[in-house]
């Protein structure tokens, strides 16, 4: 069924001929027969007259719940946006949603009751774009009563920049990297030609899985998403889409294959968020996948208060620094290390060299042991598994 405009449309079945309908409030096909939703920008009235373009769909609140689609063809305007489609969310399979010329953002509102249906989100955008603001995704809020404990969310790269998989699972039978069994209550959204994404949705664990290429990607606050406080991942090297995201107590972000660069530089935590992981690799229990003996960086410059920051190497000869790359905006400085950071090298030839040397001052009382930096930041600095370790002091009359 292709939506066309305010309770109008077209329904289709190979075979048979199209049936045209307007102005109907409530259009639905018999059990046990379902529609395939089709919302197309490139055919809604308005949809490519230069103004930025919106579709959300979401739950409304009866039991069993029906499926809403609102669209707003010029998000610039004071006018709001219109209820084009309603039907019982049970005769629904596959959501399409296809943008046009304009900039269109798909908004996945959850906050009547997941989405779990699959959802192709093709924008019409071009890959490897460098990020122009332009079309998005974004994947809201929780249903009353949360996911549960064992949900997680995942933000899959594809292998462009513009394309992926984002899904949303919450029994996990998809497991860590998504090879496990799809049962049917996820929400799965393959899309392409998309710029940013971002995502509130209150969960216990989120991955990023990057692709083969070298991915570069900056930890940076994000502002605020709806009334969270998030972090957002920029993408330095055209390879992944710069997100934000909020509500996670666990974010874990792979580079997988490739030499990749991470520069943490956060100062504020994301709402919920405990323990931000980063792996050269792949986080454990992910099925295994391109080879593990790339070389990273890991820039450390700013980590934000109670926010514990595993950084892991995996293969590969790996640096773990804050004393010279072109990411860094201050180099030779601690100050700003506010949470605890544990490293890990892994295996091959690593190193973890850290600078004080332009700190503000005061002077520091560091405590250096075979495992542990402390009093040279305002933060622990543990690590393990390192070949060399370099540390240099304040400019000040510091005490080692």
């Amino acid at each position: 069924k292709s939506i066309t405009g305010v309770g109008s449309g077209v329904i289709t079945k190979p075979g048979l001929q199209p049936v045209n309908f307007q102005e109907f409030e409530l259009v639905q096909p018999v059990d046990p027969f379902k529609f395939d939703d089709l919302i197309d920008f490139t055919v809604i009235p308005g949809g490519e007259d230069g103004n930025p373009n919106s579709v959300r769909l979401t739950l409304d609140t009866t039991d069993p719940p029906y499926f809403e689609v609102y669209v707003d063809t010029n998000t610039d305007d004071a006018n709001p946006e219109v209820l084009f489609l309603r039907q019982p969310f049970a005769l629904i399979d596959e959501i399409t949603v296809n943008g046009g010329t304009d900039e269109d953002l798909l908004i996945v509102d959850n906050v009547n009751g997941l989405i779990n249906r699959e959802i192709t989100f093709d924008a019409n955008g071009p890959a490897d774009s460098g990020e122009p603001d332009g079309d998005a995704l974004s994947v809201r809020n929780t249903p009353a009563g949360g996911l549960g404990p064992n949900a997680r969310e995942t933000y899959e790269v594809g292998a462009t920049e513009d394309a992926g998989r984002w899904v949303i699972d919450p029994n996990d039978s998809m497991g860590p990297g998504l090879g496990g069994t799809v049962d049917g209550d996820e929400m799965i959204i393959t899309f392409t030609g998309l710029e940013p994404a971002d995502t509130n949705v209150v969960v216990p664990i989120f991955d990023v899985i990057m692709n083969a290429s070298n991915n570069s990607a900056t930890i940076e606050d994000g502002g605020l998403l709806g009334p969270d406080q998030s972090i957002r991942v920029v993408d330095n090297n055209s390879t992944f889409e710069t997100f934000r995201f909020a509500n996670k107590a666990t974010t874990r972000i792979m580079g997988q294959d490739g030499a990749d660069i991470f520069h943490l530089d956060y100062t504020t935590a994301a709402a919920g968020l405990t323990t931000l992981e980063v792996y050269g690799h792949l986080a454990p229990l992910v099925p295994a996948a391109g080879t593990d003996d790339d070389d990273e960086i890991f820039l450390i410059e700013r980590t934000a208060a109670g926010v514990q920051n595993n950084l892991r190497g995996d293969g590969g000869n790996d640096d773990f620094q804050n004393i010279g790359h072109g990411l860094l905006g201050t180099t030779h400085n601690l100050d700003g290390v506010n949470g605890d950071v544990d490293i890990d090298g892994g295996t091959g030839t690593d190193r973890l060299a850290l600078s004080d040397a332009n700190s503000a001052g005061p002077a520091n009382v560091a405590n250096v042991t075979s495992t542990q930096l402390t009093g040279a930041a305002p933060a622990t600095v543990t690590y393990a598994n390192l070949t060399s370790f370099y540390y240099e002091g304040t400019s000040f009359d510091d005490a080692t």
